[in-house]
């Protein structure tokens, strides 16, 4: 089994219901900022040592790609839920004949803003795969 089966994906999972469970607006935005900041570090490695992201063996490679995605996403995702507010999980107690339907185009909107956030953060990785060639 894979590294990334093994131990970066569950700890992937737990990030994003984190990500999911918090919905107080100050919280959102320390998200947002740690993320950024975050990113800002990883953009700063990367150009100063271009090499260090194809420079790994193969197990590192596991490592080193979802540590690259994930500040990006993070501060996407929260972004998106920060100004979007009502794609939180639905309450168990609202009930009547539209819930379903409301429930569904939370779901939705749920998807789309984390498939928006997983896009832009394999955009940036591009951008740094193209950046680290060395012509």
């Amino acid at each position: 089994m894979s590294i990334i089966g093994k131990f970066v994906s569950p700890l992937l999972l737990r990030v994003l219901d984190l990500l999911e469970a918090e919905n107080r607006p100050t919280a959102r935005i320390l998200q947002t900022v740690l993320g950024l900041l975050t990113t800002i570090l990883t953009w700063s490695v990367h150009l100063t040592y271009p090499f260090l992201l194809f420079s790994h063996q193969e197990h590192l490679g596991e490592i080193v790609y979802p540590l690259v995605l994930a500040p990006t996403f993070v501060a996407i995702y929260s972004v998106e839920c920060l100004l979007w507010p009502d794609i939180a999980k639905s309450d168990p107690a609202q009930s009547g004949p539209m819930s379903g339907y409301l429930q569904l185009e939370k779901t939705k909107k749920r998807r789309n803003f984390f498939f928006v956030a997983a896009f832009l953060s394999a955009v940036n990785l591009l951008c740094m795969m193209f950046t680290s060639r060395q012509g």
